[in-house]
């Protein structure tokens, strides 16, 4: 089939599936345009100029999910991008899924997903609407960077138990690292042990691969943590993430805060902080982001975000670069 008409047909199956939408269907979805005021990491050629300052790109996700009955249910979630014109032409596309994954609840303990899914692994979320800074942490980037799939997402099949204040997850996934006759073993807790404090710990086996599938960091065990506090005129969520690899990766960690004014107005503060062994020349990495954002109205949110990243290394090709970003998130 012609890529184009296959997009089209994707896009035709959605405005189908709204035209004849029930109360068992749901169509979500959202839109975030954002300019790139300043990139220093944008000049990598002289002769080019920046490549990336002073220029609008748009994303955004279609969710379609279906309560099939009371026990049964399907969900896809699939990504659109304006800053390349290819098709399915590696990582860049213009139209990825996300997630793709049905589901049945067994009682009122335990339901299970087969398919393609989001990572449960780490704080930080995937989706714009879900978070209040527009660059990732260097966790959410070290997770990405170990699944083939397309970002921090995992495909095989998960069971989630509820186990009084715990949820636990247990999967057996398709190697994330992309081996051949291998799986990888995923087990993630979380929990809410008192009002506002939220912990969870994850575990994510990998196979160690050599030659050109080299550079994955073997098991991934991720931390994390969030305390809620309401003081008033300011609601304030403090927060850090730390995840630890067997290879490559000594560690990587987030550590922040959140605060929200009224109900419009809010800012975000992270430290990240991630180091390399001998094996990617013992970098180290450092960013620091500040953002706010504005509920401008109901389903729209303006924000604006300065984010500076250091890297060091024995390669010599330190650097020191600063963005600034404005955006739009538009969420239906």
């Amino acid at each position: 089939m012609n890529k184009r008409l296959l997009v089209l047909a994707v896009a035709g199956a959605f405005g189908a599936s709204a035209a004849y939408a029930n109360e068992n269907v749901s169509i979500k979805g959202h839109v975030e345009s954002y300019l790139t005021v300043i990139d220093d990491a944008g000049e990598t050629d002289p002769a080019l100029g920046n490549v990336t300052e002073r220029k609008f790109n748009t994303e955004g996700e279609l969710s379609l999910s279906s309560k099939v009955n009371d026990n049964v249910y399907v969900r896809t979630d699939l990504d659109l991008n304006s800053r390349y014109s290819g098709y399915f032409t590696g990582d860049a596309n213009v139209l990825e899924i996300e997630q793709i994954y049905g589901g049945m609840r067994v009682n009122d303990m335990v339901s299970v997903r087969v398919g393609r899914f989001n990572n449960p692994m780490g704080y930080e979320s995937q989706d714009a609407p879900m978070k209040t800074t527009f660059s990732r942490s260097l966790v959410s980037t070290a997770l990405d960077s170990q699944t083939t799939l397309y970002q921090n997402n995992i495909e095989g099949v998960a069971a989630d138990v509820d186990v009084g204040p715990a949820k636990v997850t247990v999967g057996v996934l398709n190697d994330i690292g992309g081996a051949n006759k291998k799986n990888s073993i995923l087990a993630n807790i979380g929990a809410e042990p008192l009002p506002g404090l939220n912990l969870e710990l994850g575990f994510l086996t990998q196979n160690k691969q050599q030659g050109l599938l080299a550079g994955t960091y073997g098991n991934l065990i991720d931390f994390n943590a969030a305390y809620g506090l309401d003081l008033g005129a300011v609601k304030t969520t403090f927060f850090v993430d730390f995840l630890t690899a067997d290879e490559t990766l000594d560690n990587a960690f987030s550590v922040g805060a959140k605060l929200k004014f009224a109900d419009t107005i809010g800012g975000t503060l992270r430290y990240d902080n991630a180091k390399f062994n001998a094996d990617l020349a013992n970098q180290k990495v450092t960013a620091i982001t500040a953002g706010v954002n504005w509920a401008a109205m109901d389903n729209v949110d303006v924000r604006g975000e300065w984010h500076n990243e250091k890297v060091e290394n024995d390669f010599g090709t330190s650097s020191d670069d600063d963005s600034l970003v404005l955006s739009a998130v538009f969420t239906f």
